[in-house]
């Protein structure tokens, strides 16, 4: 599997609350502006992963029980 393409846009109105979404095939992390580097390499591996462990959850069941 392919390395996400992941893009950090960081606010100077965000203050502590970390947001992560899709958007096409591009993983978008809205971090705080004053958060250090180390800081948003742990924000973003972690938001993946969150991302990526509810995307499976929502994911449909390959048979339902309605077909015949």
């Amino acid at each position: 599997m392919a390395e996400p393409l992941v893009e950090v846009r960081r606010s100077k109105r965000r203050t502590r609350t970390v947001t992560a979404y899709r958007e096409g095939e591009t993983l978008v992390v809205l971090l705080p502006a004053r958060m250090t580097k180390k800081e948003e390499a742990h924000w973003v591996a972690e938001m993946e992963r969150r991302l990526l462990r509810s995307e499976s959850r929502r994911r449909p069941p390959g048979r339902t029980s309605d077909s015949t």
